[in-house]
């Protein structure tokens, strides 16, 4: 008893001589103080941001099993290349590596509904790209194969959030005409609030992507879900072979090489450097 006595006796001896100078050296107590307070601060937001961007898996259902699929040229592998629309439908019918594959392009569009426009980002999806994500609409349906003929699919999904600060959360706005670049569009769904891509600019709204035989490349972003127990290597050796036997059919050069990454590393990956840097900076 006496020991833990005498410990806190020296303890709280030994703090008040800390208080004392410190209180003869506001100005250094001053600066300690602020250094302190900056060195966690700043470790505390990039240990934030480092699991928010890198560590944390994607909010999709088994995310680990989502591929970026993408062409590079075969003499210089860091050079994307523009994926041929034959080649992607080729991919879809014919690959036994993917569960599941879809496709996604995006930008800027004016949104016209109940009489006024705003400016809104519209991502262009396959019919299968929910299905990819194992994301179906909450509410509604999701768009068709059929749609992504060029001309037909003038159908739209709303984002959960779009449909709340748009549309007043209204489950009677499915089958409600818009425009979109003045052209007009039918909402036919509302889309899971969990469906979330974090690495890009949020989409407001969903319309489909035309694949048919008409289009003649795609440009986009290509994700493929693994089919359980493949691994990236056997599935590139896959769609690399029907790329080829694709390009030969039709007489083109075949310059490209497929590129099966996984999903999580290639889309933080422009990230990686700067963060690592500033935690350095910070240690």
């Amino acid at each position: 008893m006496i020991k833990p006595l005498l410990f806190l006796e020296a303890s709280l001896r030994d703090l008040r001589y800390a208080a004392r100078v410190l209180r003869k050296n506001l100005a250094f107590t001053c600066v300690v103080v602020f250094t302190l307070a900056l060195a966690i601060g700043g470790n505390t937001a990039i240990f934030g941001v480092l699991d928010s961007q890198l560590w944390r898996p994607l909010p999709f259902p088994d995310s680990e099993r989502l591929a970026d699929i993408h062409l590079v040229l075969r003499t210089n592998p860091r050079e994307s290349d523009v994926l041929p629309n034959s080649v992607y439908r080729a991919w879809h019918e014919q690959n036994h590596s993917l569960e599941k594959i879809g496709a996604f392009s995006y930008g800027l569009r004016n949104l016209t509904a109940g009489g006024t426009s705003e400016r809104i980002v519209v991502m262009s999806v396959t019919a299968s790209l929910f299905d990819t994500l194992r994301l179906p609409v909450q509410r509604g349906r999701n768009f068709l194969p059929d749609e992504e003929t060029t001309g037909l699919g003038h159908v739209a999904i709303l984002s959960h959030e779009l449909w709340q600060t748009r549309f007043g959360s209204n489950s009677g706005v499915i089958g409600t005409p818009i425009k979109v670049d003045g052209d007009s569009y039918v909402i036919v769904g509302i889309a899971s609030p969990r469906l979330r891509f974090e690495y890009f600019f949020e989409p407001d709204l969903y319309i489909p992507l035309a694949t048919d035989s008409t289009v003649q490349a795609l440009h986009g972003y290509i994700i493929g879900r693994l089919a359980r127990g493949v691994q990236r290597d056997v599935a590139r050796t896959e769609l690399d072979g029907i790329l080829q036997r694709q390009l030969e059919a039709e007489g083109a050069k075949q310059e490209d090489a497929v590129v099966v990454g996984n999903l999580r590393g290639n889309w933080t990956d422009f990230a990686v450097r700067p963060l690592f840097f500033y935690m350095g900076a910070i240690f």
